[in-house]
């Protein structure tokens, strides 16, 4: 039975690792997001935004270095489409926050847990086809 659990870890080692990374990710968001809303008093939508910069630079290099294992030179090309994409998902985070929060009532963090599971399929595609491609890897 172990044998078969370790053939599987390795078989799909990339996607336990974007788990990881995005899990980890995800807490320094709510963390951040938790701690400016309740105990700092800032406006919900404000601190999403603060904790979206704080969680982008965590997770990028988690994602670069540990799941992706990326060794490209290109950071600043790697950084400006990581920032397009992730900037792409703050849009839709901040819209689907907004309509969840104050039009169905849906606690804020709640609301946050939901969104970032439905965004994180699309983030994974996007950054293991276009922003650490494997062609240019330097492995």
């Amino acid at each position: 039975m172990d044998i078969k659990i370790r053939e599987l870890a390795i078989k799909y080692k990339i996607y336990i690792k974007y788990v990881i990374s995005g899990c980890t990710g995800a807490f320094v968001n709510l963390a951040t997001l938790f701690i400016l809303t309740e105990f700092v008093h800032v406006y919900y939508l404000l601190s999403a935004i603060v904790a979206f910069f704080v969680s982008l630079a965590v997770g990028f290099n988690l994602q670069k270095r540990w799941t992706f294992r990326d060794n490209n030179k290109k950071v600043f090309k790697q950084v400006a489409l990581y920032f397009v994409i992730t900037g792409a998902n703050l849009l839709i985070n901040m819209v689907l926050l907004y309509f969840l929060v104050e039009k169905l009532n849906v606690w804020y963090m709640l609301a946050q847990v939901v969104i970032y599971g439905s965004l994180s399929i699309f983030s994974f595609i996007s950054y293991k086809f276009l922003v650490f491609r494997k062609e240019e890897r330097y492995e």
